[in-house]
């Protein structure tokens, strides 16, 4: 359900669910917005209300003043699809349920109603003051414990800060879009599991930059941004670098269009968390492969196996098994164990054409990685894959759906989704999975599967020459990988260039010596026909190769 957006921290904002802003003009209906907002479950007296905004003025006249802003309030409130604001006899109510509230995280660009002073009421002013030490006090405890987080968060892996993002267009306007921007981005970051967030407000008191304040917490990597206006478009430029080396990881300048425009920026920021994850992901592989073997820690143990999985070889899939299964050993109930071993196994079952067997072994791992985090998208997307191949792809899609709700910027489950689409015959649908896939993370160590579920998806839908064409971009990618070779045989012989497909089947009998029918007979389709149909294609192209060389070898004999 969408909620509407309440912003009491710097300049006073409310946003609709749609992203339209409601303008409260009245200095009065922001303070009684605020005063409901931070009151418990959202209700204040008529009394209490009129006395602290109204207090100056006599019984009546206040009461008449406090009904006609709530008339005011309610029409701009409840416009919008929901009853925001409840007014009853005695009491008046704000609906909590419905609102995101930036107080909540106590994080903003400013102090609490900033520029709200309402000359002449000291019951407003006195509140607002409390409330404001308030805050703070809440602050200097959050930071207590964030900094105690900070702490443990590098002892276990790499964690992230995301400063506030600068305005950079000369417009004061575009504050509250600039932070906005910096904020959302935050929360993106967020639902990686292995990468801890470090809230950067809890630290400022005392520092003089972004890196300090960084260094302070303990934060690995800091995130700065400025959002500017060269033309008529925006334009966001950031940096992602190691405060305590002072390196510099990533940078780069991208137009955002309006930001105004929640629908765009939305997928945006999933994008650019995607892509974030991935440089931290690899720098931190690139570590661990620089750490002495005899001197390796759980992070150690869990980074350099993923640096050898992500080789894509048998024996590299086997050592980062047995550093996966070291690690489980150290600390038996750490997510990203579970999840890193999840991730081997499955990866030596789709090497090995493994049976039911060892799917349903990878699969009560994966629970028990969902149940030591069940926030964390990448157990879900374990277990779907785990159930696609099962030929369960009702299960499978709902795990894969719930994995891209936890973090939609992790581009894998989107290409298990379409995989999935296209195992139970619905590759239309696949595509629109795997284009998001690709836009998130276009230069993922997995292309190669990517643009060979793309391939698969077009021999489905008869697109002979779309299929031969992601085909022989899979290849380009991963030279050793049968699957695009059989669509690109297939859709070769369909389109009646018979020789071409041979050729194709005589490279992959040379890149792949080991490849056999049974290869493509894995494969599991929910329709078995799907599957014959594709093994029976490359069989026939196989048996006219076999024959042409044995005639050939027969002509050499009679010739001699």
């Amino acid at each position: 359900m969408s909620l509407f957006s309440l912003q009491l921290l710097g300049p006073f904002r409310l946003l609709a669910p749609d992203g339209a802003r409601i303008d409260i003009t009245s200095k009065k209906g922001r303070a009684l917005i605020a005063m409901l907002a931070l009151a418990p479950h959202g209700e204040r007296t008529r009394i209490w209300l009129q006395e602290k905004l109204w207090g100056s003025r006599g019984d009546e006249e206040g009461k008449a003043s406090l009904r006609r802003e709530l008339s005011t309030l309610r029409a701009a409130l409840n416009s919008h699809g929901a009853e925001l604001l409840i007014a009853e006899r005695d009491r008046i109510r704000l609906a909590l349920i419905s609102m995101e509230i930036d107080v909540d995280q106590a994080v903003g660009p400013g102090e609490l109603l900033e520029g709200v002073d309402i000359a002449g009421e000291e019951g407003f002013e006195d509140w607002l003051r409390e409330s404001r030490a308030a805050l703070a006090a809440r602050q200097e405890v959050a930071a207590d414990a964030e900094l105690a987080d900070a702490q443990r968060s590098v002892a276990t892996g790499p964690s992230i800060m995301v400063a506030p993002f600068a305005n950079a267009t000369g417009e004061t306007k575009s504050d509250y879009l600039a932070w906005g921007v910096g904020s959302e981005l935050e929360q993106r970051l967020a639902r990686a599991r292995w990468l801890p967030v470090i809230t950067y407000g809890a630290f400022v008191a005392g520092q003089t930059s972004p890196a300090d304040v960084a260094r302070r917490a303990g934060a690995k990597y800091l995130l700065e941004g400025a959002l500017s206006r060269p033309n008529e478009t925006f334009s966001l430029a950031m940096k992602l670098t190691e405060p305590a080396r002072g390196v510099l990881i990533w940078s780069e300048t991208i137009e955002t269009g309006d930001p105004t425009r929640l629908d765009g920026l939305h997928d945006l920021l999933i994008a650019l968390a995607a892509k974030l994850m991935v440089r931290i992901d690899n720098a931190e592989q690139a570590i661990a492969r620089a750490q002495p073997e005899d001197a390796m820690t759980v992070r150690d143990l869990l980074w350099r196996g993923r640096w050898h999985l992500n080789r894509l070889t048998r024996e590299d899939g086997e050592r980062a098994r047995q550093l996966f299964e070291e690690a489980l050993k150290l600390d038996p109930g750490s997510p990203e164990a579970l999840i890193q071993s999840t991730y081997a196994l499955g990866w030596s079952i789709w090497a090995g054409r493994e049976p039911a067997e060892r799917i349903h072994e990878m699969q009560r791992l994966a629970q028990r990685a969902i149940a030591a985090d069940p926030d964390d998208a990448r157990g879900h997307l374990l277990s779907g894959i785990g159930e696609m191949w099962l030929r369960r792809s009702s299960s499978a899609d709902m795990l894969l759906r719930r994995a891209i709700s936890l973090n939609p910027s992790l581009s894998m489950s989107h290409v298990q989704l379409g995989s999935c689409c296209n195992l139970r015959g619905a590759p239309e649908e696949a595509l629109t999975h795997l284009d998001v896939a690709m836009r998130l993370s276009p230069n993922d160590t997995h292309l190669f599967f990517v643009l060979g579920v793309c391939a698969e998806s077009h021999w489905l839908l008869e697109n002979w020459s779309k299929a031969i064409e992601y085909a022989e971009q899979s290849i380009a990618y991963r030279k050793s990988y049968w699957l695009p070779y059989a669509i690109k045989i297939v859709a070769l012989d369909n389109l009646g260039d018979h020789s071409g497909a041979e050729a194709v089947m005589a490279d992959l009998l040379k890149t792949s010596p080991k490849f056999v029918k049974k290869f493509v007979d894995w494969l599991p389709f929910v329709d078995p026909a799907l599957t014959k149909k594709l093994a029976t294609g490359v069989e026939i192209v196989e048996r006219r190769l076999t024959q042409r060389a044995s005639r050939k070898i027969m002509e050499q004999k009679l010739a001699v």
